[in-house]
């Protein structure tokens, strides 16, 4: 059994960096915003379950379509950032016959890609000591 060592983002060393992700683009007040925050490949866009951190939001919260997710507590190190406006509530992204998605949906980087979910490479960022705020525009 092979095991990895942690990102040194979500390390039990914390250093107390603190991450703000502005979500802009939300079209309505329907459902939750899920922010996720993963620091490994396994399960990014689409495995909630293994994200480090699952922040939930009331999109009535968002103003002028817009919501911030606060993280605090990271030390410094690479992770990638997904983010769903699931709208009715049911808990996953809803497609349609094409798996083209009906929800609203972000990667961070704005990571754009055709037919397919972005890589955890093309979508993580860096997250320095200073800490950092990064804004993500969900697409419909």
């Amino acid at each position: 059994m092979n095991a990895q060592a942690p990102d040194p983002v979500l390390s039990s060393n914390m250093a107390n960096v603190h991450l703000t992700v502005s979500v802009s683009g939300i079209r309505n007040d329907k459902g939750r915003v899920f922010v996720q925050l993963l620091n490994a490949p396994a399960g990014f866009p689409r495995q909630s379950d293994k994200a480090y951190n699952n922040v939930a939001i009331d999109a009535n919260k968002a103003v002028s379509g817009l919501v911030t997710a606060n993280y605090s507590d990271l030390a410094p190190g690479t992770c990638a950032i997904s983010i769903l406006h699931d709208e009715n509530r049911n808990g996953r992204m809803d497609t349609n016959a094409l798996g083209i998605p009906n929800e609203g949906w972000a990667d961070s980087n704005n990571v754009i890609t055709h037919m397919h979910a972005p890589s955890y490479d093309q979508a993580s960022v860096q997250l320095p000591l200073s800490g950092q705020t990064i804004p993500i525009a969900l697409r419909y």
